[in-house]
């Protein structure tokens, strides 16, 4: 918002104080009002279609490891149907020699929060794919992980 200033009723050596008067916009304007002013779709966001639209899997779990949601990208990359994923554990989409380090890294995870991890997707068919994956908490017991394909770097 602009402000004015009033100077020149204020002259040098004079110690009285000029305010800043700002010009108020509707009382119930808010910082969100504003944003959605100057970007209309702020409001307009379906963020389970951003989710589901993802180019990258992206795979919800819970403190144990079960997973509770899983992307389109997600459902592509395994070859798994979204409702057998839904119950499935991180380990069943990990390969067997790294099962126990998958166990410590969700407890790592469960202790701070945030991780990123290099490991080895086991899909459906039975194919692996590298993947670099991080993970996040979104909640007190709920756990994102965005994994990308990273077959071209190994």
């Amino acid at each position: 918002m602009p402000c004015t200033q009033g100077n020149s009723a204020n002259p040098p050596g004079n110690r009285r104080t000029t305010a800043a008067v700002a010009r108020p916009g509707p009382p119930t304007e808010t910082a969100a009002d504003v944003r959605r002013a100057e970007h209309p779709m702020i409001g307009a966001i379906d963020f389970h279609a951003l989710f589901d639209l993802a180019p990258d899997p992206i795979l919800v779990f819970n403190g144990d490891g079960d997973y509770v949601d899983a992307n389109q990208a997600a459902v592509q990359v395994t070859g798994y149907p979204r409702e057998e994923l839904l119950g499935m554990r991180m380990g069943d989409l990990t390969v067997p020699e790294d099962r126990a380090e998958s166990e410590a890294r969700l407890a790592l995870l469960r202790e701070v929060g945030r991780q990123r991890k290099e490991w080895t997707l086991l899909c459906k068919d039975g194919s692996t794919v590298p993947v670099d994956g991080h993970a996040v908490r979104l909640g007190e017991d709920r756990f994102c992980a965005v994994i990308r394909d990273i077959s071209e770097r190994v």
